[in-house]
């Protein structure tokens, strides 16, 4: 599964170990470096164990996760506002969340994530905790099932890099696109412009001015005359 990763843990989890839902990736190291909240914390993960879909905390959390408990797995950059399940009947365009928050529009201009979708939240009703979205989900959320809301869309990262070490942020990675272009077309011109090279012997180049003869280095010796000696 792509990332942003939004689930529930399974049995066995430990303040050190989490161990993912039915929908985690089965690669090895696969979450290597991403963050993942959880029960109001946020640590880096480790190494991750494809087989088991364990991943392992680069520090401890102040509680081992039950089973079920919503979590996300996203970019380290990401702030997370809130993890919880869909506690009532919801649409394609409207989820009811049950965080308990009671303010009104304190979701508004969010992105929510749930399954595969991440999504801007127009509107929030705070009376009937639902989330108005900006535009539709792929289909009608189930109660129960985990969701996660963010100040920033944790699915516009380039590639799905993992850029946790250098800052994880996106216009990090689109400076580094850049520069690698600009870099590959410098490489090209300068190549060109060796292979080119200039005219040689006073002919003209491609701009019409006459080019100058190549400098000879060589040194020029000429004989000297040494006059005969008579005695």
């Amino acid at each position: 599964m792509s990332l942003p990763y939004v689930d529930t843990t399974k049995p066995n989890s430990t303040t050190t170990t989490v161990v993912l839902g039915s929908n985690a990736n089965t690669g090895d190291n696969y979450y290597n470096n991403y963050s993942i909240s959880i029960d109001g914390q946020t640590v880096v993960i480790a190494s991750y164990n494809g087989s088991t879909s364990t991943a392992t905390l680069m520090s401890a959390l102040t509680a081992a996760p039950k089973s079920g408990d919503p979590f996300i797995i996203c970019n380290s950059s990401i702030t997370v506002i809130s993890i919880g399940l869909v506690s009532g009947a919801s649409t394609v365009s409207s989820v009811v969340i049950g965080s308990g928050k009671e303010v009104t529009d304190i979701y508004s201009t969010n992105y929510l994530t749930l399954g595969t979708d991440t999504v801007k939240i127009s509107g929030y009703s705070g009376a009937t905790l639902t989330a108005t979205l900006a535009t539709n989900l792929s289909g009608a959320p189930t109660t129960g099932e985990a969701y996660a809301i963010c100040k920033d869309d944790p699915s516009a990262f380039l590639f799905g890099l993992n850029t946790s070490f250098i800052g994880g942020n996106r216009y990090f990675e689109i400076a580094v696109v850049v520069c690698i272009i600009v870099l590959s077309i410098s490489c090209v011109v300068s190549l060109l412009f060796m292979m080119g090279g200039s005219s040689k012997n006073g002919n003209s180049g491609n701009d019409g001015v006459p080019q100058q003869p190549p400098m000879n280095f060589s040194p020029n010796f000429s004989p000297v005359y040494y006059p005969p000696t008579y005695r």
